[in-house]
């Protein structure tokens, strides 16, 4: 497991700044990227590519989702080509991290986010972690522990996530 620190509310974001998405942390997270007020993310649809960031983040506001933002120490280069090179996430092959570990850490052999986070941090290149509507699940320092699960986990909620879209048409 990994423990994130020191996490506080988000009172603004760097709009020139450079930061690793989690939505729903409480559970299997879903991860995209923030550069520079773009958003690049996968999901079971598409790969979301340079799309403006503020429609999602009003989004994840209004309907309360948990969300983490860690801010990165990180030069980005190549952030549209890493996302490209995706279709979308397919069950049994390609999750939402997949972008992201080729983007912040090409050598790294994590397969979740609880283990390219400890990778990147030891690597300094975790600056500081923010929050939006996690305030109950942050003990007394700030500090959230991310939750553990399994390929099996993921590919089903991608799968669930497939079978509801396929129903709304």
């Amino acid at each position: 497991m990994y423990r994130l620190e020191n996490i506080s509310a988000l009172n603004w974001i760097n709009p020139a700044g450079s930061y690793l998405v989690l939505i729903s942390p409480e559970a299997i997270p879903h991860l995209a990227i923030l550069h520079k007020g773009r958003y690049f993310s996968l999901t079971h649809k598409k790969a979301h590519v340079n799309e403006d960031f503020k429609p999602y983040f009003d989004f994840l506001k209004r309907t309360g989702r948990c969300v983490l933002f860690v801010r990165l120490n990180h030069e980005m280069h190549e952030i549209q080509a890493a996302f490209e090179q995706y279709e979308k996430a397919v069950v049994g092959k390609t999750t939402c991290l997949h972008p992201i570990r080729d983007l912040l850490a090409p050598r790294s052999h994590a397969a979740y986010i609880f283990e390219l986070l400890p990778e990147l941090d030891s690597k300094g290149m975790v600056a500081e972690t923010q929050h939006i509507n996690m305030d109950d699940l942050l003990d007394q320092k700030g500090g959230f522990e991310l939750n553990t699960y399994d390929k099996d986990s993921i590919f089903a909620y991608i799968e669930t996530l497939n079978e509801k879209h396929a129903k709304r048409g």
